[in-house]
């Protein structure tokens, strides 16, 4: 291939990367602003001399599907040919007025082929989006007071998952012995019928959480919701997962908004792995999961892990548990459809997916039930 044109202009540099994510986009890669956001932070990075790296860093971002990563390759190679843009980075080897994204390369020096220092060197991984950025501690301006009332409407809801939910077409069954003891007080003549009304009960949940890079801006939000949960009485287990899956209910239940973190983010990982995570929640964490339960998850579904893992755990899980509620913060933003593939896996299974994201979002969740 043709060496690469490098230039110094910013602007240039972000307009090549949205440019290829919009193409990306037209060959049904669910990429994202926040994808743009990654690419763009890796071109800051790494020389775009070195193009190989660039197109090994960019697979792990942008692609979300095993299909996606074996196209990857040849459409990144199709965009970025000698006739097409070209990699355009930070530092300065040459100055040319005219240096342009497209056309043929101007002249350049020889650079030095790029060595990856140990920190670059993770960039390599299943993601470049590490967990260190993530903040897995509550949300500090969580809106308690507005949230509270609306608070209880849905656990009252998410109490009596689909199949308990019966009510009896006269009303509230009769308390027996209520209404012989009132009989005894009118001479043992039953001149008033009891009614036993049905006791209010504690939801059970178990809350999954993804705080891959995707989700940062939205983990401390769900961690605080969680943390909610957990004080109006609910009886919640809560993991976070990333690339690892760590059981946070303890942490959770000690911390606070604007607390310790639950977890280590830097040891977290980057990338999102779905299919894995539901695998460990069904296999090490099986008591959990009950008719009485309702799963909770909080994930954009953009999942980098094995699909086929996923097809197989999640159908299980589902008929495992009374409910499953998946909030996606992504159904908030105008003209979103969930496309990708692992929404398309599990929605079947889902009693609600619904767009929660702040604490007016949650509201109005409420106020829909």
């Amino acid at each position: 291939m043709d060496q690469l044109t490098v230039g110094t202009l910013e602007e240039a540099m972000e307009r090549q990367v949205s440019g290829f994510t919009a193409f990306l986009r037209r060959h049904g890669f669910p990429s994202t602003v926040l994808d743009t956001k990654a690419a763009l932070e890796v071109l800051r990075e790494v020389l775009p001399t070195n193009r190989d790296a660039i197109e090994v860093y960019w697979q792990s971002i942008y692609a979300t599907t095993k299909e996606q990563w074996e196209v990857f390759p040849a459409l990144f190679r199709r965009y970025f040919d000698s006739k097409g843009p070209r990699l355009t980075g930070r530092e300065a080897v040459v100055e040319d007025d005219q240096t342009g994204l497209s056309g043929p390369p101007a002249e350049v020096p020889d650079v030095p082929k790029l060595t990856l220092q140990s920190s670059a060197r993770a960039l390599l991984a299943y993601s470049p989006r590490w967990g260190g950025d993530v903040s897995l501690s509550p949300d500090p301006d969580l809106d308690v007071a507005r949230m509270k009332p609306w608070t209880r409407v849905v656990l009252n809801h998410w109490a009596h998952p689909r199949g308990q939910r019966w009510k009896s077409p006269c009303g509230p069954t009769i308390n027996w012995p209520g209404t012989v003891r009132t009989g005894f007080r009118h001479g043992g003549d039953a001149v008033q019928w009891t009614r036993q009304h049905r006791r209010r009960m504690r939801p059970r949940l178990v809350a999954v959480i993804d705080v891959s890079g995707s989700m940062a801006a939205y983990a401390p939000f769900y961690l605080g919701l969680v943390w909610h949960l957990v004080r109006m009485g609910s009886r919640v287990e809560c993991f976070v997962s990333s690339n690892r899956m760590v059981r946070v209910t303890e942490a959770l239940r000690r911390s606070r908004p604007g607390g310790q973190p639950v977890a280590d983010a830097g040891k977290m990982g980057g990338g999102t792995r779905l299919g894995w995570a539901f695998s460990v929640l069904q296999h090490k964490h099986r008591t959990l999961l009950n008719f009485k339960t309702t799963l909770l998850v909080a994930s954009d579904g953009f999942d980098a892990g094995d699909i086929w893992m996923l097809v197989e755990t999640f159908p299980r899980i589902a008929q495992a548990v009374g409910q499953v509620i998946w909030m996606n913060p992504l159904l908030l933003e105008p003209g979103y459809e969930p496309r990708s593939a692992a929404l398309k896996v599990v929605l079947p299974y889902c009693a609600a997916h619904v767009g929660v994201r702040d604490a007016l979002s949650w509201v109005e969740y409420a106020k829909s039930l």
